[in-house]
């Protein structure tokens, strides 16, 4: 009895913490995670949505709670929690959104979730989108231009199979400064548009696979970044 006593009596002194170092403690979590402490106390029922970091994924039968429904019931599951996230989160800038998705094909969704991003002031963006053809299909993403607009953008990784990268002709990234791409299958002219249209470009990176294994890489293409100041290309053989 005394043990249970002093259970009960133990003060709850994380959730007597500042909102600010709350929202910084639940920005290292994955966002399902975060929305979920709500749970924990009528105190930490809005919190997750002044969290600064977003993180959002998606694997195709990889939905613990709706296994036993399959596949449709986990990808709507998805897409719904996300809509409902960005959309009873509070006005407060986004510090870094990461959206990585394999075989999400609602391309429409996607646009509306970057677009979300970059209204709330997005500052570092990392972009995972790959498809592995499951059902033969071929489909291409192409980036909202409210992106490439996007004035508080300084970081951008991205890595996909079937995104096309062309930007608009003036005032593209005012502000990037980082940028990382994956390439998995032929470079296409718009990765080097992409590079040529950020003025303030600092460090770049280049990730690509050759190989025999399904699509390869072209890795001969032209760098243009007057202020470069940091390059790294990976080439990574696959057997």
């Amino acid at each position: 009895m005394g043990s249970k006593s002093n259970l009960a009596s133990i003060e709850d002194r994380i959730s007597e913490l500042p909102e600010t170092i709350l929202c910084h403690i639940l920005s290292f979590l994955e966002t399902v995670h975060a929305v979920r402490t709500t749970v924990l106390s009528t105190r930490w029922n809005k919190i997750w949505t002044k969290v600064p970091n977003l993180h959002f994924g998606y694997i195709p039968n990889f939905c613990p709670e709706y296994e036993d429904e399959g596949e449709d019931a986990c990808h709507n599951h998805f897409m719904t929690f996300v809509d409902r996230v960005l959309f009873f989160r509070d006005s407060s800038k986004i510090q870094n959104f990461t959206l990585s998705c394999i075989d999400l094909y609602d391309f429409t969704r996607i646009d509306g979730w970057l677009c979300t991003a970059t209204r709330h002031n997005v500052v570092k963006l990392d972009f995972h989108l790959l498809h592995i053809y499951k059902y033969n299909r071929r489909d291409t993403f192409e980036f909202p231009r409210s992106l490439f607009k996007c004035k508080t953008l300084e970081v951008l990784k991205l890595s996909s199979n079937c995104t096309t990268y062309y930007p608009p002709t003036s005032g593209c990234f005012p502000s990037l400064k980082f940028l990382h791409i994956t390439l998995h299958t032929s470079l296409d002219n718009s990765v080097e548009q992409l590079i040529s249209c950020c003025p303030l470009l600092e460090g770049l990176t280049i990730d690509g696979f050759v190989g025999t294994r399904g699509d390869s890489v072209d890795v001969n293409f032209n760098i243009s970044a007057s202020k470069l100041k940091s390059l790294t290309i990976r080439v990574v053989y696959l057997p």
